[in-house]
């Protein structure tokens, strides 16, 4: 089972998106803000994170950050959220962050870039 680590600061959106993500089969991992995420990622190893932009006490950019210059979780995918993007992709000139997602998220492409990413990143079975 995947760990997801979840850092948003509007508690309904949290509780949603963590719920739907357990539903499917996931283990979430929440933060409501920045410091308490930064935390987490000192004693666990999450699979992929997803992370609000905007967040209370450390922003969302600070820690995509942190979770990416980690010798172990640099290859960890992110997953940024935001109310100020207009679509969803990679903005060119955003360097933090795998993919991004508007709010109100679209659950159902939230999971299915969630399962691409965590694919993405499997380790390549060994040769015999």
């Amino acid at each position: 089972m995947a760990k997801i680590l979840l850092v948003e600061d509007e508690i309904t959106v949290l509780d949603t998106i963590a719920g739907s993500l357990r539903d499917a089969g996931f283990e979430v991992m929440a933060a409501q803000d920045g410091a308490e995420a930064l935390k987490m990622l000192l004693s666990e190893k999450p699979d992929l994170a997803i992370i609000d932009i905007i967040l209370p006490k450390v922003d969302g950019w600070r820690v995509a950050e942190k979770l990416k210059v980690g010798p172990e979780s640099a290859k960890v995918p992110v997953i940024m959220l935001s109310a100020i993007v207009a679509q969803e992709g990679k903005p060119e000139d955003w360097e933090i962050g795998d993919f991004y997602f508007s709010k109100p998220v679209n659950f159902e492409a939230l999971l299915k870039k969630i399962r691409e990413m965590l694919e993405d990143t499997r380790p390549e079975p060994e040769a015999k």
